[in-house]
């Protein structure tokens, strides 16, 4: 029901960019490459016991658009994306420190958590 987000994937971010400006060790673009709205999206530390905010806040993330948190510090972190029709995902334990990760989210990562 979980699946391994794939890690860094070097193609083009499309659409429109949502920055979480910060100053810290590491950022991560989260790339909608699905045909799912994206309603929530959780960042954490692996260790902690709750999601935390919702990067999205009162917005969505429509397919084709890109959401930039620009804030991480270095350390591991649990992602969790829930999509227009009530699925969630988790993806668990990427490392983030001192680089810029990109995370495409598709229709097939998306499909696999709903079985």
């Amino acid at each position: 029901m979980r699946a391994a987000l794939a890690g860094a994937v070097l193609a083009a971010v499309l659409g429109t960019a949502c920055i979480i400006v910060g100053d810290d060790d590491a950022s991560v673009t989260i790339s909608n490459e699905s045909s799912y709205t994206l309603i929530e999206i959780n960042l954490t530390p692996t260790y902690s016991d709750t999601w935390g905010r919702n990067f999205l806040g009162a917005d969505v993330l429509y397919p084709g658009e890109s959401l930039t948190i620009d804030f991480v510090n270095c350390g591991v972190y649990d992602m969790r994306i829930v999509d227009h029709t009530g699925v969630e995902c988790i993806f668990y334990d990427y490392d983030l420190c001192w680089d810029n990760d990109l995370w495409v989210i598709t229709n097939s990562l998306l499909d696999s958590c709903a079985f």
